[in-house]
């Protein structure tokens, strides 16, 4: 589609997105008789929206009267996020848009949760898997002269769509003016040495730990006690970013059909003699009691390096349910 004369409304639009990218919100009426067009630029402007998601919504005079019919138009297709809500927020807005019994709902409460639901779904999209990492390179003449016996903080990251998409969503990481700057167009094989474990056989302990939450009270925490200027044994301290795809229920999913935490954390050390086994498991333990305050309800067994009852693996319901399948 070309749009011919339309330069100053083209730019109008641009800054909003500009602005939007920056973080910062803003409002744009587009108005005119019918016609002149204002479709095609509204459809111009979503096309230029790499790394945004739109959502749409359309008015309908027969529905003036319904009360919140725009607003169910705006939320519908993010619904499925709306477990994730607080549950006076997740039960109002279900009342407002039919999807269940109960009292008519206030106003300011169905607001919040439109505004929460939003939030949660302009995070970022499910396809994106990311996670921040402290590590420590050793002092060894395998590791470049530049990065040998240092301690970085690292952000990974995939993204299996296109180019430009996958540059707009890591733009906020890029304006942080990181040492190294690796994001590229990648090989699918390639992901294996993404996280670059060694390609052999090391001797190493871990322990990991799900988390509810990852506020900025547990990162100064987690620096303290494994940060640059710890001392400690690990190599490795990394939080996984959960949810999309993960959080939400899966048909025929079995015991565990979805994971109801917001991070993983697992944290890890070379253990080359019997002495450095023991200081790294302290060291991992001591990471696991200080972020004690936002641990999930349960752990996952495959991060669970540290031998633990089925119990703590496994949510409550799941193991109860596990536990009468034994027994019958």
């Amino acid at each position: 589609m070309v749009l011919l004369n339309r330069y100053a409304e083209r730019a109008a639009l641009g800054r909003l997105l500009d602005a939007a990218r920056a973080g910062q919100s803003g409002v744009l009426v587009v108005r005119g008789v019918p016609g002149i067009g204002k479709t095609a630029l509204l459809e111009d402007a979503i096309e230029s929206a790499t790394g945004f998601r739109v959502a749409r919504i359309v008015g309908v005079e027969s529905e003036m009267e319904l009360a919140f019919a725009a607003l169910q138009q705006l939320c519908g297709p993010m619904l499925g996020r709306a477990d994730r809500l607080p549950a006076p927020q997740r039960d109002a807005l279900g009342v407002a848009f039919g999807l269940r019994a109960g009292d008519v709902p206030d106003r300011f409460l169905v607001g919040l949760a439109a505004l929460s639901l939003l939030a949660e779904a302009a995070a970022v999209p499910d396809e994106i898997t990311s996670l921040g990492r402290i590590l420590r390179l050793p002092p060894l003449p395998q590791v470049p002269g530049q990065l040998r016996g240092r301690a970085f903080a690292l952000v990974e990251a995939a993204y299996p769509g296109d180019a430009a998409t996958g540059a707009e969503l890591i733009r906020p990481l890029r304006r942080l003016g990181p040492e190294l700057d690796t994001f590229a167009m990648i090989p699918a094989p390639a992901l294996q040495h993404l996280h670059m474990d060694p390609d052999q056989p090391v001797p190493a302990h871990g322990d990991g730990a799900f988390l509810a939450d990852f506020p900025a009270a547990a990162i100064d925490i987690l620096t303290a006690v494994a940060g640059p200027d710890a001392g400690t044994p690990l190599a490795s301290i990394e939080i996984r970013h959960l949810g999309g795809a993960l959080a939400r229920p899966a048909p025929g999913g079995g015991a565990q059909a979805n994971i109801d935490a917001s991070y993983a954390m697992f944290a890890a050390g070379f253990t080359p003699t019997p002495e450095l086994a023991d200081a790294v498991r302290g060291h991992a333990q001591a990471v696991k009691d200080a972020l004690a305050p936002w641990h999930a309800s349960y752990d996952y067994y495959n991060f669970e390096e540290t031998p633990a009852a089925a119990s703590a693996v496994l949510p409550s319901a799941s193991y109860h349910r596990l536990q009468k399948i034994k027994a019958s």
